[in-house]
């Protein structure tokens, strides 16, 4: 496989104490909220909440030649799912499952982290029209992708 067909793959497919006396408590001890149960969605990750399509890449770089064929069949087969700080981003038969969170968030604006998968430290923004734009100018292809909620309020 070409280099360039990797890419294209990689796109499609496209996360002690210290020693010392133990404290005794003053206070009875109360059990912990695990993680998840004490994690508040914001804004952006309740209205981000749901399955998307990408409809739509604009490329900062030219796609070469070989690889165009591949990123045209990802329109409308590629998904992902957002919930409950997981993202799995589904094509044909294989899906890939990854934390994320939003970070920096600015009314309609946020930047996505996805460590290890597609879209780590884009920005987006929800647009009038319900789609979702995300600007990566991460690898494989930096560039401008556009999401089309299947889940529509």
């Amino acid at each position: 496989m070409t280099r360039h067909g990797l890419g294209a793959t990689a796109f499609a497919a496209a996360l002690v104490g210290c020693g010392g006396p133990i404290p005794v408590p003053s206070e009875p001890v109360r059990e912990s909220p695990s993680p998840m149960s004490a994690h508040m969605p914001s804004a952006a990750e309740r209205r981000l909440e749901g399955r998307w399509e990408v409809t739509g890449f604009r490329p900062k770089n030219p796609i070469p030649d070989e690889a165009r064929p591949i990123v045209t069949r990802l329109f409308g087969a590629l998904q992902l799912r957002f919930a409950a700080q997981k993202l799995v981003v589904s094509v044909g038969g294989t899906n890939e499952e990854r934390s994320f969170t939003i970070s920096d968030e600015q009314g309609e604006s946020f930047r996505l982290r996805v460590p290890g998968g597609m879209f780590d430290g884009a920005w987006a923004r929800f647009r009038d029209d319900g789609t979702l734009e995300l600007v990566d100018e991460g690898s494989p292809w930096p560039g401008v992708s556009t999401l089309r909620p299947l889940d529509p309020d």
